[in-house]
């Protein structure tokens, strides 16, 4: 199992994290996150490409997108 270290700003003077304070970063990733998908999805339809990626969403359902993403940029990083 991998682990991630994770910097929290806090909201006291003690420098306790707070549940409060967990979740507004975990809101804060998410935002972060879907703001970017977002971006990816306009650029697929700004440049008129929404019915190449319904064929794409079709004919790769199932796969580890994430996994994906993550090779490519390995791969790139590589040949750097």
């Amino acid at each position: 199992m991998k682990t991630a270290t994770l910097t929290i700003p806090v909201n006291n003077d003690h420098d306790i994290v707070r549940f409060g304070d967990i979740l507004m970063e975990a809101q804060r990733m998410f935002d972060v996150e879907k703001d970017e998908k977002n971006k990816a999805y306009s650029f697929i339809v700004n440049c008129g490409r929404f019915d190449e990626y319904k064929r794409f969403h079709a004919d790769h359902s199932g796969r580890d997108h994430h996994a994906d993403c993550v090779n490519y940029v390995e791969r790139e990083a590589q040949k750097r």
